[in-house]
């Protein structure tokens, strides 16, 4: 669609410490509506949890992260 050439034009003409920042924005803004959504499901939660629970989300198809999120959580 247009959007889409319009976007992916932008995209292609930024510098690459760009491209890295817009990236790290993204991931920023979705750990942050993970982080909301897990809160208002379980607002009991504490941070340390919260932060595992995100992790989860985020590395869902990631055996190795996910068996390290296993770890951290019976380690506390």
């Amino acid at each position: 669609s247009y959007v889409d050439r319009k976007y992916n034009e932008h995209l292609d003409s930024l510098r690459g410490s760009e491209r890295v920042q817009r990236t790290c924005d993204l991931l920023g803004e979705t750990m942050a509506i993970l982080e909301h959504q897990i809160r208002s499901q379980s607002p009991d939660l504490d941070e340390n949890e919260v932060r595992l629970r995100v992790a989860e989300i985020l590395y869902l198809w990631d055996e190795g992260a996910q068996r390290l999120i296993r770890i951290a959580r019976e380690h506390g």
